[in-house]
């Protein structure tokens, strides 16, 4: 049985040493989480790989976040038999499906022991009543601020047919982009030149045909195909399922798939998927920060654009299975909002700026706000695929009042990861203008349209 105030204090330790500035500490307007009563309400153990939280407490948090209340403090039992390495996959794991919205996890070994001797940890055990007060406080403005954005979203809320029409577009634009840039993929905007000059129509290149997709559209069009079906995308079960049909697919060798993520999705078939993927990214020191999940997040945020706590918990789980690290989760959230704002008619940009608590994505969504343009290292250098490149070139696109042809094709001719900027961007800009936005020879070209078809043909009868 695991004891004593490091013990119990551990993942704190280890989630704050990353997360608090050098002037905070831990104390500072904490507010606690029982994650205890969470987990019992989903039905859930706490145990690796099946952990399932509620999509409204995922929602919750974001909302505190947003409100400034910070650092969000998690106490929960874990059974004292449970070997410490596996309590940490789970407590890590629970921190993922919040989107990495939790600065620390106070871990009680213990089941059924709520408190602790208050020597054995520097951080209080519950609220104080000003803490409370401030949380209530916080918790008020922010149920505000949603209300009224509700209220404006619904009296601009398109038609049913119209949100279709969208949501089409953001599926066609994801994989027109991804079509448009395989062929060219972490090629240098010289090489495109050289070999193929201004081309305007899909080409062939790296073994690709023409308007033939890669892994962006295949998973992208795997995860809206569940919802399509009726089924969630973001517990425990669906996430075994889907880890599954992954390892199982990686098991033929596709050829597009990084050496990072092709190990994770072999592991799938004797370990969870959540802390497979925790552990390759420690493995390789925390320092893995690519945008392999991008384009699954676009896909929920276009099939889930009208409940906004589940479409985040969906874009966690999505993004948490290959690509944990704290700022791909919340890219993985931007990118879904944006997506799924673009679907309601709201100005994406404007969205994912609203939602985004992670400094990174922040800072980079404010770049981009205040005039960024493409053109630097995100193009050419080693780190060309990491996800805040793709997430600032796919709302610069949708930024821009540009027609989506041209945006995308100059997206493309930059080269770099081409497929993966140009899949986000499509979606993006897709959802916001509409399919007619693409031109129809490009559509008419997609190998993958009818499959395409077919899924907003069953969302349309859903």
């Amino acid at each position: 049985m695991m004891d004593g105030p490091f013990e119990t204090i551990w993942l704190i330790r280890e989630l704050l040493s990353s997360r608090l500035a050098a002037d905070e500490s831990p104390g500072d307007a904490a507010t606690w989480i029982d994650l205890d009563a969470a987990l019992g309400e989903a039905g859930a153990t706490l145990s690796p790989g099946e952990t399932a939280l509620p999509p409204r407490l995922v929602g919750q948090l974001h909302r505190w976040r947003l409100a400034g209340i910070r650092p969000l403090l998690a106490t929960c039992t874990v059974d004292p038999e449970m070997p410490r390495s596996q309590a940490r996959a789970a407590l890590l794991e629970i921190d993922a499906l919040t989107g990495g919205g939790l600065d620390g996890i106070r871990a009680l070994f213990g089941l059924g022991k709520r408190t602790r001797d208050a020597s054995s940890s520097p951080l209080p055990a519950t609220q104080t009543p000003a803490m409370a007060a401030e949380a209530e406080a916080a918790e008020a403005i922010a149920a505000e601020a949603i209300a009224a954005e509700a209220i404006a979203a619904e009296a601009k809320r398109p038609r049913r047919a119209e949100r279709l029409r969208r949501v089409r577009g953001a599926l066609l634009g994801l994989a027109a982009g991804d079509c448009l840039g395989a062929p060219v993929e972490n090629w240098t905007a010289e090489k495109i030149a050289r070999i193929h000059g201004p081309f305007r129509d899909f080409v062939s290149g790296r073994g690709w045909g023409p308007g033939h997709p890669t892994r962006e559209t295949t998973l992208a069009l795997m995860w809206f195909g569940e919802i399509a079906e009726g089924r969630t995308v973001h517990a425990a079960a669906d996430r075994n399922r889907l880890g599954a049909a992954l390892a199982g697919w990686v098991a033929a060798r596709p050829r597009d798939f990084g050496h990072l993520t092709r190990g994770i999705l072999r592991s799938y078939g004797t370990a969870a998927p959540v802390p497979s993927a925790l552990s390759a990214w420690e493995r390789a020191r925390r320092t893995p920060e690519f945008n392999g999940a991008l384009s699954r997040a676009a896909a929920i945020g276009a099939a889930l654009h009208e409940d906004r706590d589940l479409c985040l918990a969906s874009a966690c789980a999505a993004s948490a299975m290959t690509h944990p690290a704290p700022v791909c989760l919340a890219a993985a959230i931007a990118l879904a909002e944006g997506v799924a704002a673009a679907v309601r008619d709201e100005s994406p940009l404007e969205a994912a700026i609203r939602i985004t608590w992670e400094q990174r994505v922040s800072m980079a969504l404010d770049e981009v706000a205040g005039g960024w343009s493409p053109g630097g290292a995100e193009w050419s250098s080693h780190d060309r695929g990491h996800v805040l490149n793709t997430l600032r070139v796919a709302f610069w696109a949708a930024h821009q009042r540009r027609p989506m042809e041209d945006l995308l094709l100059e997206i493309v001719h930059h080269g770099g990861d081409a497929d993966t900027h140009a899949a986000a961007a499509g979606a993006l800009l897709g959802a916001r203008d509409g399919p007619e936005a693409l031109p129809e020879r490009w559509i008419a070209a997609l190998r993958i349209k009818p499959v395409v078809e077919s899924l907003i043909e069953k969302v349309g009868r859903g």
